[in-house]
């Protein structure tokens, strides 16, 4: 399949590894010795398959991924939290034939002088939220100021019930959670090239994805260009997004950057092993 990205936006932060890797299937991939936790929204089109024309009602759609950076077998690889996606028809494809765990939300954009706005929401099982919140307490408030970041932090999960061997009792979707995911951001597009960091090239530069689905592990691979990074100005964004993971701590981003555009083709994921393997 071949698609395009638009306005690629790349906000990154370090996480204690031991707080992160109780919520994966795989074994994080570390940069200097911590897990890296990224929220990138975008918008997808030209969506194809190969040599084909666009699919009609699936040619485009914005999406944001709150991702991190895992290995299996030794091979480096991207791993989904969750991909929100304003698109239904996107939304149910990627689900049932490349095992990805996109989720439908609302989504709106605005592109006005090379000022760019990004906000989107997904409500989702609003019993389930509230039995959580009243099993472990109120959510953590703070104010939010331009540039904050709002972090909810639960004692447990209990919709993330997991084996000691870390993995879900549920055959099914490895991640099922419960709340609101939001996220809000705005910056002014400069059009001045990044030069790329250790942190740039080291999330930027993989070509694997890897999922989880009943119980099997799939690897897809992904084929694009070096990332066309540039910096932003007057980054501003609100994070209720990363508070879907129950980690016990703060998730602060360290650096972000801007792609105006790529080109991506994507082999169909492949079975690579029982969950076992880990």
């Amino acid at each position: 399949m071949k698609q395009r990205w638009n306005h690629i936006f790349f906000l990154h932060g370090r996480v204690t590894p031991s707080l992160l890797q109780q919520h994966l299937p795989f074994e994080l991939d570390l940069l200097d010795g911590m897990a890296i936790l990224s929220i990138v929204p975008f918008k997808m089109d030209l969506i194809r398959l190969w040599n084909l024309p666009p699919v009609p009602l699936f040619s485009h759609l914005w999406e944001i991924n709150l991702r991190t950076y895992v290995t299996v077998a030794g091979k480096p690889g991207v791993y989904f939290f969750t991909l929100d996606t304003d698109s239904a028809l996107g939304c149910w494809i990627a689900n049932h034939f490349f095992h990805l765990p996109y989720r439908l939300a609302k989504i709106k954009t605005h592109l006005s002088d090379g000022n760019f706005y990004f906000e989107s929401q997904r409500s989702l099982d609003t019993d389930r939220g509230e039995k959580s919140a009243n099993a472990n307490g109120a959510r953590k408030e703070s104010v939010l100021t331009p540039g904050s970041m709002y972090s909810y932090c639960p004692s447990q999960n209990a919709s993330l019930t997991q084996h000691p061997s870390g993995l879900p009792d549920s055959a099914g979707d490895w991640h099922e959670i419960s709340g609101i995911a939001s996220f809000k951001t705005s910056f002014h597009i400069t059009g001045r090239k990044k030069k790329k960091t250790i942190l740039d090239t080291w999330t930027t530069d993989r070509d694997r994805l890897f999922t989880l689905k009943r119980g099997e592990i799939y690897e897809g691979r992904v084929h694009h260009d070096s990332w066309p990074l540039e910096e932003v100005d007057n980054l501003i964004f609100e994070d209720h997004f990363s508070t879907q993971i129950p980690i016990e701590c703060h998730f602060d981003p360290q650096e972000s950057s801007y792609a105006p555009v790529l080109n991506v083709g994507f082999e169909p994921f492949k079975k690579v092993s029982k969950s076992s393997f880990i």
